[in-house]
């Protein structure tokens, strides 16, 4: 996520409950990683995501990713799972 993604992630929580934080910006588009969610105002990430998966039964993933330095980074996206090619 960019700056400004953060950034408005952020004042999404100040406004909102962390769980109708996170699902309007992953409907959003955003995929965000743990630290960031945590960096944006989330206490407990996985627990957030994880009562959405349960409660509410949205499609959130948690997929690999690698960053402009080959870095892997962890991210959450709404929808379904990556699909690998064959």
């Amino acid at each position: 996520m960019t700056k400004r993604q953060i950034n408005r992630l952020t004042k999404l929580v100040l406004v909102k409950t962390q769980k109708e934080a996170v699902m309007t910006a992953l409907e959003a588009g955003y995929e965000p990683s743990p630290t960031e969610l945590l960096n944006a105002g989330i206490g407990d990430p996985h627990r957030v995501v994880n009562t959405l998966r349960t409660e509410q039964g949205a499609p959130i993933y948690l997929n690999n990713r690698y960053d402009t330095c080959g870095t892997r980074v962890s991210r959450y996206r709404l929808g379904t799972p990556k699909q690998h090619s064959k």
